[in-house]
């Protein structure tokens, strides 16, 4: 997959119906209006496995919805180790607390496969709380159930799909 957004693809064009329900999941029901106008904002982001999101301490500028795949965040600590956070998959909003607060980036949020996310930028965010004042709400509620949880009731959210291949011609996968 390429780096960056991707306009206009045909695998994101069948991700819309998924896409419009993940959004009034996230922010509350709107109308078609201002769904359409919420989606005018958005730009498609793909990421291949390994590739990193967003990095501990840059600044907090957008805020993404995981459409399919699987992330991680995490925090360095200051010895140089990891701290895992969460694991993040379709439906969650990654990145949120930088735009509510405008500190850097508390984690950084790396892809453990191929996932396909939805980025909103600060002055899309900013438009969508001045028309939907409860898509905030909406937002807040999710962050509050969010840091609730245990870190290891987190990680350890059921994946939407596995798959086990062989890892040569002569393994036989069953």
């Amino acid at each position: 997959p390429a780096e960056g957004p991707i306009e206009g693809d045909m695998r994101h064009r069948a991700l819309e119906p998924l896409l419009l329900r993940l959004l009034q999941a996230c922010f509350g029901e709107f109308d078609a209006q201002s769904l359409r106008q919420l989606r005018e904002h958005l730009e498609w982001v793909e990421l291949a496995g390994g590739q990193t999101l967003m990095s501990q301490g840059e600044p907090g500028d957008s805020l993404y919805i995981s459409v399919s795949g699987r992330l991680r965040a995490y925090e360095r600590q200051a010895d140089g180790s990891e701290l895992v956070l969460r694991e993040m998959s379709r439906g969650q909003v990654i990145g949120e607390m930088s735009l509510f607060t405008g500190e850097p980036r508390s984690a950084t949020v790396v892809a453990l496969r191929a996932s396909v996310l939805v980025r909103l930028d600060k002055a899309g965010f900013d438009a969508l709380i001045e028309r939907h004042p409860g898509a905030s709400a909406a937002l807040a509620r999710q962050l509050i159930g969010r840091l609730r949880k245990a870190p290891l009731q987190a990680r350890t959210e059921r994946p939407v799909t596995l798959a086990l291949l062989p890892v040569s011609p002569s393994t036989d996968a069953r």
